[in-house]
């Protein structure tokens, strides 16, 4: 039997340091903060150039709208796939994450080839299911990582810097490639597909364990193994039926369904009101568009400083309130300079609405229930994107936009209603389910 051949220690020493790299915390963190950043772009970028492909295929403008509901019915039944498949031992994080971004590269590969209506959906269906390898897998490797660290904060602040650049780089980028080449959208987002699964495969199996034992980013574990027991144990979720119970947790998703239905219901039909009525193409739609993402940015994070400062009622209320505003304000018919400001106002609002949905959703459950809560501000999340942009893009087309926005005024005046019902604390402990 011939003898063994030894690995030479030098190969050894850059196994090892490959491997406590690919399993440090630092490189999750990056991992998915790429993978937030690959999503919300490609997700963006389709935007404000969806029109122009639905018409270049002698569809339907309401097929606009009906896009962006498909992509919110792929993201209710792949929440609830993958949220399936994560509960049981069968299936690994990385694994699932792996399906997900190839289902993201077969939707751009469908949206570059689509020649008919069917293509269209199955691309944009596609690309709403893969999304939880984001939002739902991704997220939770971040919190299974500093679950008992104080770094978590930290962490999450730096994953969630990827939806900020994405929102602002999809929209214009999307628009200018569009006008170089019908196909360079949809290569760009090939691209950025292809780099996101490199970040996905060197990653370290998260089951076996991923990070360090301290509170910096940086830190590793080194050798960290589970054994197959310890991971179903880890999996096994407490009773769904207990959530009806936590009464702030229902009207924190309210509050979230609402935002969602105006906020996606807004997004199909600004560029085609941009086109009717200054007369702007896919680059100067795109480059419009920042006037309401930019502030949106700045809003969540003064939303963010607000929740820590005032509480979750009083930081609700300053978000509802001026985005009801906003909304109206936004119905008033006017001219291109006065329009930027009228968005300018709404991206503000909605951003201090928006953002400490996040961090009131585990405030409003005792912490085992966490993860199963942020389950449903996805799936509540994925029926705004699923109802919002068909009735907007109904309305729009029946009776333009002025009256879509007083009826999504309505709906958020009427929603925030519900904010009064709120604590105006940030819950902890046991005080969390009240």
């Amino acid at each position: 039997m011939p003898a063994p051949i030894n690995m030479p220690a030098r190969l050894k020493k850059k196994s090892s340091v490959r491997s406590e790299v690919f399993q440090s915390k630092t490189f999750a963190v990056a991992t998915v903060l790429f993978a937030v950043l690959t999503d919300v772009t490609i997700y963006s970028i389709i935007i404000p150039i969806v029109p122009f492909i639905v018409r270049d295929l002698s569809l339907d403008d309401s097929y606009t709208g009906h896009l962006l509901t498909i992509y919110g019915a792929g993201m209710v039944l792949g929440s609830l796939l993958f949220g399936y498949l994560n509960m049981t031992a069968r299936f690994s994080l990385k694994a699932l994450m792996l399906c997900a971004i190839l289902a993201l590269g077969g939707a751009t590969a469908l949206f570059a080839a689509a020649n008919s209506a069917w293509m269209l959906m199955l691309a944009r269906f596609l690309q709403g299911a893969s999304s939880n390898g984001v939002w739902v897998l991704g997220l939770s490797l971040i919190a299974k990582l500093y679950e008992k660290d104080s770094g978590m904060g930290q962490a999450m602040s730096i994953v969630m810097c990827g939806y900020s650049m994405g929102q602002l780089v999809g929209p214009p980028l999307g628009g200018y490639l569009y006008r170089v080449n019908k196909i360079a959208p949809f290569l760009f987002c090939g691209a950025l597909v292809a780099v996101d699964f490199m970040f996905r495969v060197l990653l370290i199996d998260p089951e076996q364990g991923v990070g360090g034992s301290g509170s910096s980013i940086g830190s590793s574990n080194g050798d960290l193994a589970s054994s197959q027991d310890e991971i179903i144990a880890k999996k096994q979720k407490p009773q769904l039926i207990k959530l009806l119970s936590f009464k702030t947790l229902w009207v924190v998703l309210f509050l979230n369904a609402a935002l969602s239905f105006v906020q996606n219901g807004i997004e199909p039909t600004l560029p085609l009101y941009f086109n009717q009525a200054f007369g702007f193409e896919s680059e100067q739609i795109g480059l419009s568009y920042l006037a309401l993402i930019v502030p949106y940015v700045f809003g969540g994070l003064l939303g963010g400083y607000l929740y820590d400062k005032l509480g979750m009622r009083s930081t609700f209320l300053a978000g509802f309130v001026p985005t009801c505003i906003a909304v109206f304000i936004a119905s008033i018919p006017s001219n291109f300079p006065a329009f930027v400001a009228q968005l300018c106002f709404l991206g503000l609002s909605l951003g201090i609405a928006v953002v400490p949905i996040s961090p009131a959703i585990p405030h409003s459950v005792p912490t085992e229930f966490a993860s199963l809560a942020y389950s449903l501000m996805t799936i509540v999340w994925a029926l705004g994107i699923w109802v919002g942009p068909s009735v907007g893009t109904v309305v729009f087309l029946k009776f333009g936009w002025m009256w879509q926005m007083v009826l999504f005024g309505g709906v958020l005046s009427l929603s925030s209603l519900a904010v009064l019902a709120l604590p105006n604390v940030v819950l902890k402990g046991e005080d969390r389910s009240s």
